[in-house]
């Protein structure tokens, strides 16, 4: 696939600017490839190298500037599907959410390694301890409620959580008392709590608690996926995935796309890294990768586009490299009819999801600038960085 190659342009942004070296290096690059043309970007992009910040505006040209702020405080740890962070002050924990602190323990905990899940409600706060389910109010001190269970999370009804005695499924109340088995988790399977339900899979269908109500939303023979399936939130939309199909579901049920896998026949390929749908749900992008860029030699991943309603995935675009082994991961995010991909190594390249322009590679790019030779994360300004 041919692609477009962005003309690095630096202007200096005072005492932040890109230094003049880094000017000489990223030209220098780019001047060595004949295919080194213009391109123009379709929004700008943020690039985060090192401890540095870079934005590329529309037309290419790049300043520094100052890095998005976290969410989150610096030493926490944080769930992002959640918006919960937790982390240890002076051995108690403290739970919060965005730039608030929610709650504070009362018992000291020695390690962060004897912490478990910890999810944080409206109105309590749940963690794992020593392999022992805790809750409490805000403003209120912890207590024991079950051993060897962890919580999924919580809902109007109440907490969802998982005990590993007969791998249940269990909805306890606000203070933690019991309220309904919801079933037996497979062995093997998933499930995830997300828009106030909890998702799981059970007697080959995929099924859905609201509160003690539970309801049937799709047999997992008629969207043909084997028992052996895995389950995992995109939003609003449900991802169902097994060794030879990928579905993603609407709320209701219904299939908003599915294709086998590996796409089109293509032998010796794997889905990795995260699935995006697209701002309108008229499509579906996701990543594979080959045997070898799956683990850890040179390879070729590829991005497919899957549009609702289709039950075939079509290739948009193939970067070949030398990638970074298995622990490994590729983020691809939307704006508009774009997409933008970024891997473990600081592979970037803007996608056209239409397919009537070349892509626009930014690899070379990030690489040549300051900090950016370990790998740089990109994501189109003003949205959240991957």
């Amino acid at each position: 696939m041919r692609r477009a190659r962005l003309l690095l342009v630096l202007v200096p942004f005072g005492i932040a600017a890109v230094t003049p070296g880094s000017v000489s290096r990223a030209t220098r690059a780019c001047a060595a490839r004949s295919a080194c043309v213009v391109g123009r970007l379709p929004a700008p992009i943020t690039i985060t190298a090192g401890r540095a910040s870079y934005r590329i505006g529309r037309d290419g040209r790049v300043r520094r500037t100052s890095a998005p702020p976290s969410p989150y405080p610096r030493a926490a740890s944080w769930f992002p599907a959640t918006d919960t962070w937790y982390m240890l002050q002076r051995h108690h924990l403290v739970i919060g959410r965005g730039h608030r602190a929610l709650w504070r323990s009362r018992m000291q905990i020695d390690s962060p390694w004897r912490l478990g899940v910890v999810a944080a409600g409206l109105h309590a706060v749940a963690f794992q301890a020593h392999h022992k389910l805790y809750l409490a109010s805000l403003g209120g001190v912890e207590r024991p409620v079950a051993r060897r269970e962890f919580p999924l999370g919580w809902t109007r009804e109440g907490l969802y959580t998982y005990r590993y005695q007969g791998r249940e499924l269990l909805l306890r109340s606000v203070t933690g008392r019991l309220v309904k088995v919801i079933a037996r988790r497979p062995l093997g399977s998933d499930d995830y709590v997300a828009n106030d339900s909890l998702y799981f899979i059970a007697r080959g269908a995929v099924m859905r608690a609201q509160g003690k109500r539970t309801e049937l939303i799709a047999s997992l023979k008629r969207l043909g996926l084997s028992a052996d399936v895995w389950i995992q939130s995109l939003g609003r939309y449900t991802q169902l995935q097994d060794d030879h199909r990928l579905v993603v579901l609407r709320a209701n049920g219904s299939e908003l796309a599915s294709t086998p896998l590996p796409p089109g026949g293509a032998r010796g390929e794997g889905l990795i890294g995260s699935i995006a749908v697209s701002p309108h749900a008229d499509a579906v992008a996701f990543t594979t990768a080959s045997d070898s860029s799956a683990g850890a030699s040179a390879g070729v991943e590829t991005v497919y586009l899957l549009a609702a309603g289709t039950h075939t995935a079509i290739p948009v675009h193939r970067e070949a490299g030398s990638f970074g082994g298995c622990e490994r991961w590729v983020n691809l995010q939307w704006h508009g009819r774009w997409l933008l991909y970024n891997a473990t190594e600081g592979n970037i390249a803007v996608i056209d999801g239409l397919g009537g322009h070349h892509a626009i590679e930014l690899t070379n790019l990030g690489r040549h600038l300051p900090g950016g030779r370990d790998g740089a994360t990109a994501s189109w300004t003003g949205q959240p960085t991957l």
